[in-house]
């Protein structure tokens, strides 16, 4: 995420929003609860790193 590249925007079916739930700090909180910065930020918490893509080709 950068000022030159930008987040996508999170999406969702609407009717679905209220599935969408949390549990943080013994709660459990609707996800649509968080802007969606802090959404970004949790997820790069809780998500496995990215691997290199072509990682062979690129002598790593």
């Amino acid at each position: 995420m950068t000022k030159e590249k930008p987040p996508k925007k999170l999406e969702g079916a609407a009717e679905f929003q209220q599935l969408n739930v949390l549990w943080r700090n013994g709660e459990i909180l609707p996800l649509n609860a968080f802007p969606d910065e802090e959404k970004i930020l949790m997820l790069y918490q809780i998500a496995p790193e990215l691997s290199i893509r072509d990682h062979n080709k690129k002598g790593y």
